[in-house]
């Protein structure tokens, strides 16, 4: 089993991602890379909890496209909607996707941010 292949088993499943076998090996390198550039993922985990973003995304005032995936077991499909209110948006929900959208369904994405400018 190659190295990319293990890791789309073992990482990109435990992230939510709905079909890690389909990830490219560009995809998995592109999301491996980022995160060695990261070395605080605890604080930034106990920084997103302590201050919850949603409360100040009413002050946003231009046009927003929300991208969600179906299968996101991580952010579920109830936190798009309030998303969405909050930020008076357009909401496109990816089916067959998980939590890593541009990576699992980069054709999907590109077309619905195409769609919304």
């Amino acid at each position: 089993m190659t190295r990319s292949r293990l890791l789309r088993r073992l990482v990109f499943g435990f992230v939510s991602v709905a079909d890690p076998p389909g990830l490219t090996e560009e995809a998995v390198e592109g999301f491996l890379a980022a995160h060695l550039l990261h070395t605080d993922v605890d604080g930034a985990w106990r920084a997103l909890r302590a201050e919850d973003p949603r409360l100040e995304l009413h002050k946003i005032a231009c046009p927003v496209l929300v991208l969600w995936g179906a299968e996101d077991v991580q952010l579920p499909l109830d936190d798009a909607f309030e998303y969405t209110r909050r930020l008076r948006a357009r909401l496109r929900v990816i089916p067959g996707c998980g939590h890593l959208l541009i990576g699992e369904r980069p054709d999907a994405c590109d077309r619905a941010i195409a769609d919304f400018l």
